[in-house]
């Protein structure tokens, strides 16, 4: 579900928390173009603890998707913690190519969830995975 306020927009997340998308880049320029569509850099960090369970990290790749939906030249990478974090992809990839990339890491259980929830290492690999990238970062 999408609550829209001011310049950004709640994506519910159907357990009682909500994710934050900045949307004050979605305004169309000359071309009707989005000026968040050009050389966007995302990394997400996504908990894939038991606690979430495959449904609450289902819930988290919703987001993504919908976010991905607004930036479809977006450079994508996803970050996973539970006892320390790893990158799902290893590299950025287009965002057209999460879906099928996404399928392959469930087939392979590197969705799968596992112990611990060390979100300060989450965020130290997605800052690492960012430091050299240029353009926005999301």
């Amino acid at each position: 579900m999408l609550h829209a306020r001011h310049q950004d927009c709640a994506v519910d997340d159907g357990r009682g928390g909500a994710d934050v998308v900045d949307l004050q880049g979605l305004q169309p320029d000359r071309d009707g173009r989005r000026a968040l569509d050009r050389e966007i850099v995302l990394v997400r960090v996504l908990d894939a603890s038991r606690s979430m369970g495959e449904d609450g990290l289902a819930a988290e790749l919703a987001v993504v998707r919908a976010y991905l939906g607004h930036v479809p030249d977006a450079e994508v990478e996803l970050v996973l913690y539970r006892r320390t974090a790893t990158r799902l992809f290893g590299s950025f990839i287009a965002a057209k190519d999460v879906d099928a990339r996404l399928a392959a890491a469930a087939k392979s259980g590197r969705l799968a969830p596992g112990n611990g929830s060390a979100l300060d290492d989450g965020a130290r690999v997605a800052a690492l995975a960012v430091a050299d990238r240029k353009g926005p970062r999301r």
